[in-house]
């Protein structure tokens, strides 16, 4: 790396805080514990965001020579090897999350409605194959151990409200709340299709929370009439207010909000869909599924006093 090549990478590392803030971290996180430390926060920083990333691979030889051709330091390789431990983690993490909440800062207007707007997804990867006594792959993987991980992102406070570890066989609608997780009444949860479960939109909704969500294309609604009876109804294209969503007795009352989808959308989803018959045989797709690539459906339990349809 060339040093006016770093020198802009330092300004852009700057504009997100200020090389005191990085060395509070660095104190806080305990990775910095002398304030005669030669290699401080902000050095470290720069080291594994932008050195690394330009020699993903590089070894910690090549890493001392980095250190001494930018900033002079000279340390040797068991040294470096010494600092990267649990304190450095814990610092690269906060100032991840430093970055994180700036973003958030200048991308976020409100106020908002919500005491919260909580993000779930995950991602899962491939570790090595000695791991899969703890962490199961997916059938037919040849027995690779595979890690999924599942990240509770609060996008008005900043903050992760909670990660968890799993099998990457797991589907993610077996991950339910994570175990540091707490509902907060009037925050609003976001999860994409995967995640798709009614006892989870049925505890938020008793808790006072709000939930936003794709319906599933086999998903049933009802009406109630003045009998307290439920009888099935179609959806039609536009939105409608208080429709129940589940099986048996249990019920939840929602506002389904359907919108039709370009036909480019559709005739891919379709194409999907009939590569899926062809695969899954023994399976049967129903009408309703296939006049449903036509259309997007959400429901929520949002007031729509609280947020409007468009």
């Amino acid at each position: 790396m060339e040093r006016p090549q770093l020198e802009q990478l330092s300004e852009l590392l700057l504009s997100c805080f200020s090389q005191p803030v990085i060395e509070a971290l660095g104190r806080s996180s305990r990775f910095v514990q002398r304030s005669t430390a030669r290699l401080d926060g902000f050095t470290f920083l720069l080291l594994n965001v932008f050195e690394s990333y330009s020699t993903f691979d590089s070894s910690l030889n090549e890493r001392c020579d980095w250190l001494e051709e930018h900033f002079g330091l000279s340390m040797r390789k068991q040294s470096l090897d010494e600092r990267y431990n649990t304190y450095a983690a814990a610092f690269m993490k906060s100032c991840f999350l430093h970055v994180l909440s700036r973003m958030n800062r200048n991308t976020l207007s409100g106020p908002f409605p919500f005491k919260c707007i909580q993000i779930t997804d995950s991602t899962a990867f491939k570790i090595p194959d000695l791991l899969r006594v703890f962490y199961k792959g997916f059938q037919g993987n040849g027995g690779e151990s595979v890690v999924k991980i599942h990240l509770n992102y609060d996008l008005l406070q900043g903050g992760i409200a909670d990660i968890s570890i799993g099998d990457g066989s797991d589907h993610d609608n077996s991950y339910g709340f994570g175990p540091k997780e707490k509902i907060i009444p009037e925050g609003l949860y976001l999860r994409n299709l995967g995640y798709y479960k009614f006892e989870y939109f049925r505890r938020l909704d008793e808790a006072g929370a709000y939930f936003l969500s794709r319906a599933k294309t086999n998903a049933t609604f009802f009406s109630q009439n003045a009998d307290g009876v439920y009888e099935r109804i179609d959806l039609v294209e536009g939105e409608t207010d208080g429709v129940y969503l589940g099986s048996g007795k249990k019920k939840l009352k929602v506002r389904a909000i359907v919108e039709k989808v370009p036909e480019e959308v559709a005739l891919k989803r379709l194409k999907k869909l009939q590569t899926y018959k062809i695969k899954q045989k023994d399976k049967t797709v129903s009408p309703q599924r296939e006049a449903m690539c036509h259309y997007n459906v959400f429901i929520t339990n949002i007031p729509a006093e609280k947020l409007e349809a468009s």
